[in-house]
């Protein structure tokens, strides 16, 4: 009889505690669902797709303090790549960024590198040189770029036309001196 007792009296302790954290489980995932849903609307519903256009916005060069707009930019098809130093991912499809990077430097490709690292300006000179990297290398310190282009994670690649248009969108690393890339950077740059 103790034991059936000792048995009840654990059962009306744990079942109010249970039946609370079922009821936080419950209403936190409903909120989630509100929030991230078709009908939330905001900015953790923002997704960026082949074919949207972006709004202009500003580049933050690595070792100089002054910001450049990207419509001064000149080039007809624009490779932007998010990555750090602590990415392994990123770390591997460099040296096939800039063989493309070199590959089409004078007809009409840029190669615009965003450095997502906490100190970039401590860090990049090294990769720079590392890397032979014969292209500008950007810092997105206060996540403002990584926030426009919805970078959840790194490498992630957007290739764009001129008219800031998305023509690409790959997220992991990738050989990008490959045939298949080469021809299709042809196409693109021929449009």
């Amino acid at each position: 009889m103790v034991k059936k007792t000792k048995f009840f009296q654990i059962i009306k302790t744990i079942f109010p505690i249970v039946l609370v954290l079922f009821v936080i489980v419950t209403g936190l995932n409903y909120i989630k669902s509100q929030t991230n849903g078709e009908q939330g609307g905001g900015p953790s519903s923002y997704s960026l797709k082949e074919e949207m256009g972006l709004d202009d916005f500003f580049l933050f060069p690595v070792g100089e303090q002054a910001k450049v707009s990207f419509s001064t930019l000149k080039g007809r098809i624009f490779f932007v790549n998010f990555w750090a130093s602590w990415c392994s991912a990123c770390i591997i499809e460099m040296p096939s960024i800039v063989k493309l990077g070199k590959k089409f430097k004078n007809e009409g490709l840029e190669i615009i590198s965003i450095n997502v690292d906490e100190n970039p300006e401590n860090i990049v000179p090294r990769f720079i040189k590392k890397f032979d990297m014969q292209f500008n290398v950007y810092k997105d310190e206060k996540g403002m770029l990584s926030q426009l282009f919805n970078v959840h994670a790194i490498p992630l690649t957007v290739i764009m036309d001129s008219n800031r248009k998305v023509l690409y969108i790959e997220t992991g690393d990738r050989d990008w001196s490959s045939e298949a890339v080469i021809t299709q950077v042809k196409r693109w740059l021929a449009l």
